[in-house]
């Protein structure tokens, strides 16, 4: 899956907006050549806030799955990310987060930093990997929590569960698996299919008015 996703946008970190990420994540899962570099994020103005719809428990992470990135009214950058060890991931906030180590004022810092800690969907290769990036990471994370932990102490307190099992993105699961496959297919089905006398092509825009592609609505 990662020389996959390598060969088809030739980089394993994309860059851009949740008005994005469903396309980009589409076109990986059915091989489609698309041009990234229109989809790119470019923050001006780094801000980290907080978004309802990430806020996902037992109860609605199944609602708020299906509702993809682009259902979000807010938008904010989100890397697309496919991580050699863990798989694939889409990240909200990565750019921001990077952009507090490269000296950048980004409002809502220190609530982005403890947000990339706690969050349980963001593994410990991803910190590792901005912490290698950044000479001045740990610094910054130890001023913000009022500590002085080594990397490895930070790990261990925020992503334990990364160290003491080996686990893969829930895209990843999802993608390798046919019975997750099967189960969400039947789950996102509509419950009535659009009314249309005209044949839809999977690039045109859903006859259900959600104002997505047919292939990523609808057609799914």
């Amino acid at each position: 899956m990662y020389k996959k996703f390598t060969d088809t946008f030739k980089c394993d970190t994309i860059l851009t907006t949740n008005k994005y990420a469903d396309e980009i994540i589409g076109a990986f899962n059915d091989g489609e050549k698309i041009d990234i570099s229109k989809m790119a994020s470019n923050l001006e103005t780094p801000k980290f806030f907080h978004v309802k719809e990430l806020d996902n428990n037992y109860s609605n992470f199944l609602e708020n799955s299906l509702g993809g990135f682009s259902s979000h009214l807010e938008t904010y950058d989100v890397a697309v990310i496919f991580d050699k060890e863990k798989g694939l991931y889409a990240i909200p906030f990565y750019e921001t987060f990077t952009a507090i180590f490269e000296g950048k004022e980004v409002e809502g810092a220190n609530e982005c930093i403890k947000y990339f800690l706690t969050n349980d969907s963001i593994p410990d290769t991803v910190i590792k990997k901005v912490a290698s990036k950044y000479p001045n990471f740990m610094e910054i994370v130890n001023k913000t929590l009022d500590k002085k932990y080594t990397l490895e102490e930070l790990i261990k307190e925020y992503k334990s569960e990364y160290l003491k099992n080996r686990l893969y993105s829930s895209a990843t699961v999802l993608y390798c698996s046919k019975a997750f496959s099967d189960v969400f297919d039947v789950i996102s089905a509509p419950k009535e299919e659009p009314k249309t006398t005209q044949k839809v092509g999977r690039n045109d825009p859903c006859p259900c008015g959600s104002g997505k592609k047919y292939k990523n609505c609808c057609g799914r």
